[in-house]
């Protein structure tokens, strides 16, 4: 009977899901900070940023050193975080077109996560998709598609004018 109860609810799960043209819906309504949260939140991240305790054994004892780590809101601290890193990456994907050099960062990425036999085999591929010589028709055939993506965004000037 518990079997037969759980397929009804999995069904209405489905249905419910599949009914949603824009895929399924938040539960609850997520609040938006008004402008005077979100200020005094940034204020609170910056100035943490700014100041770190130091590594002394007594709470009394400790001294605010300056922070080594790079600022709130700025692009490097942005692309430290997995979200802003993969929201940059999709930015990339979708505006330039050509993935090339932000798939390699993204391997990298993924080799420094994996150990032992995986990260020998991600260390081959890597070095045999971004690292190895490129053959003259390989080169040729970046060449061309570097000037198409140039042509199409209306730069001109490419290699396949001057051919």
């Amino acid at each position: 009977m518990e079997e037969l109860q759980d397929a009804i609810e999995d069904a209405q799960y489905i249905n419910a899901i599949g009914a949603v043209v824009d895929g399924p819906r938040p539960v609850l309504p997520w609040d938006i900070p008004e402008p005077e949260e979100l200020a005094s939140w940034k204020e609170n991240v910056l100035s943490k940023s700014k100041q770190v305790p130091s590594s002394s054994s007594s709470k009394k004892d400790k001294k605010i050193e300056p922070s080594s780590s790079p600022t709130p809101f700025e692009f490097e601290w942005t692309l430290a975080h997995a979200l802003g890193f993969f929201l940059f990456s999709a930015y990339l994907k979708e505006s330039v077109g050509e993935h090339v050099e932000i798939n390699f960062m993204e391997e990298v990425l993924r080799w420094k996560d994996t150990q032992g036999r995986f990260r020998a085999e991600k260390t081959s591929f890597i070095v045999a998709n971004y690292l190895s010589p490129l053959t003259e028709a390989e080169r040729k055939a970046s060449a061309d598609a570097a000037a198409a993506v140039v042509a199409a965004a209306g730069g001109g000037g490419g290699a396949a004018e001057g051919a």
